[in-house]
């Protein structure tokens, strides 16, 4: 019970140094050089005695609430006295004043003195330029048209374009000119609307439009003359035109040649349902569906792609 009395009355009775109005003439804001490891061997036996008297004021609530209000300006000093100068550290800045205000200061210069002139300032570069937007190179947009060349179908072409145009930048006339890689309108405006963003001279943009609207007939397949698709079960010369329908390979060993990619289009699927097959110079606006094994396509613009049901086939 005397513990809690003393505990009580430590923290509950103001201090003469805490309870006077701050004077300026006064030492309060004076630096004070301590012993912090002595302080906080005290501070440590103060928070002992105030967590003994805690534990015997159960029951008595508003005691144990003054008791932790003490505790709670009590850590307020022990922060303090974790900063404040300890003392030996103290001798030492006192024998080696440059310790704590470095050799400048320990040895001021006069100014204008010229055997101690100033440093130079500090010069501060410049941020660097933005980098330079540049137009793909001739040799990359050779490269980039031969990978599109080697592509049989417009759907292997256009996903090379596809990967190419977001790391690369594009002036009109290099546009026409891949562009000119396809052989149709549609695939010629899905190639355009690919690298309509990426194009640097804006002010030639109408440019290319007129070069679109001079590619594109009303109809894109205009030109063509319409035949009907029909089931090959011989070897057949397929003359230009545009064949409506799905057109079948019924038999083996068969060739089908077109005239050309751009002059025989089948305007359906290619059902090659038998096996040792060959259909080349053609192209073909629906899907390639290989039901037999060991056909091959050659030079075939397979637009929707194909579907291999069998084995060993080429394309």
């Amino acid at each position: 019970m005397k513990q809690l009395t003393l505990a009580v009355m430590l923290f509950a009775a103001p201090l003469p140094s805490l309870a006077r109005d701050h004077d300026d003439d006064d030492a309060r804001d004076l630096p004070a050089v301590i012993d912090r490891g002595d302080i906080a061997e005290r501070l440590a036996h103060v928070d002992e005695s105030i967590a003994s008297a805690i534990a015997g004021a159960r029951g008595k609530p508003k005691v144990v609430q003054a008791l932790r209000r003490a505790r709670a300006q009590l850590d307020a000093v022990r922060e303090q006295v974790n900063d404040a100068p300890d003392l030996r550290e103290w001798r030492r800045a006192q024998r080696d004043p440059n310790r704590w205000f470095g050799e400048d200061a320990a040895q001021p210069q006069p100014r204008g003195d010229p055997r101690h002139p100033p440093p130079p300032p500090v010069a501060v570069a410049p941020p660097p330029a933005p980098p330079a937007i540049l137009p793909i190179s001739d040799s990359a947009l050779a490269q980039l048209l031969s990978e599109i060349d080697r592509q049989p179908s417009s759907q292997g072409r256009l996903r090379v374009l596809q990967q190419a145009a977001p790391a690369n930048y594009f002036l009109v006339r290099q546009v026409e000119v891949v562009l000119g890689r396809f052989t149709f309108a549609p695939d010629q405006l899905q190639a355009a609307n690919l690298l309509q963003p990426r194009v640097l001279d804006r002010e030639n943009e109408n440019r290319l439009d007129r070069w679109l609207q001079a590619q594109a007939p009303a109809n894109p397949y205009g030109s063509l003359v319409e035949r009907a698709s029909f089931a090959a079960r011989a070897s057949v010369k397929l003359q230009p035109g545009l064949y409506r329908g799905n057109f079948t390979v019924a038999g083996s060993s068969l060739t089908v040649e077109g005239a050309s990619r751009d002059q025989t289009v089948i305007d359906g699927n290619v059902v090659i349902a038998g096996s040792f097959n060959t259909v080349r110079n053609l192209t073909v606006l629906g899907r390639v569906i290989v039901e037999g094994s060991q056909n091959q396509l050659r030079d075939v613009d397979y637009r929707g792609g194909i579907e291999d049901k069998g084995l060993m086939n080429k394309y």
